[in-house]
């Protein structure tokens, strides 16, 4: 069950993204998408947050799935009681646009490396592998950019037990840079 605190971490961090709802590559484009990530994990009774950002490449293989590989990291500072520590991550995956639509709905999952750093004399830095899983809200905004709004869970599994619900919420924009096997486009769109 979700504690009060946590709630309000969500509501939050769901506040600061819904003026910038990324969107995912289409049949045949490259994207690269980059932006903020907000992630919250439990200690005990308390959650801690932390700041950080991530960048991924995108590439449509249609305009359901997209595959995409990307790295991110998130920054906990020392709450009372807690140690500081910050977590990086890079994933391998695909997503599934549940409805193509200006605003489009869709889930995701990938396979992940993990790389957590505790700060202080006792810091030691260990690897782990896991899935993640996500749904989000992609806004074509513009025929090249978009924006978007994600959130993930992420299946820490062994070393991560201590902190069994690592959620995060990436909030970011992407730009379509390049569209295989079609002919360039003019700026405002149009084939030439």
């Amino acid at each position: 069950m979700m504690s009060r605190a946590a709630a309000v971490h969500v509501i939050a961090a769901l506040c600061l993204g819904i003026p910038g709802v990324v969107q995912a590559a289409y049949d045949g484009e490259l994207a690269v998408a980059a932006g903020p990530d907000y992630g919250v994990a439990p200690l005990g009774s308390r959650r801690i947050a932390g700041f950080g950002g991530g960048a991924e490449l995108m590439y449509g293989l249609n305009d359901e799935l997209t595959l995409s590989v990307g790295g991110h990291w998130v920054d906990h500072p020392a709450d009372e009681g807690s140690t500081p520590f910050e977590v990086a991550y890079s994933a391998l995956g695909v997503r599934y646009a549940i409805d193509v639509l200006s605003v489009t709905p869709y889930v995701r999952a990938d396979a992940a490396s993990y790389l957590r750093r505790p700060d202080g004399p006792a810091a030691g830095a260990f690897s782990d592998w896991s899935v993640q899983g996500a749904v989000g809200l992609d806004w074509r905004a513009w025929e090249s950019s978009g924006l978007a709004v994600e959130v993930r869970f992420h299946d820490m599994l062994a070393r991560f037990s201590d902190r069994p619900a690592y959620v995060t919420l990436w909030i970011s924009a992407s730009w379509v840079f390049a569209r295989v096997g079609e002919a360039p486009r003019a700026p405002d769109g149009s084939g030439t």
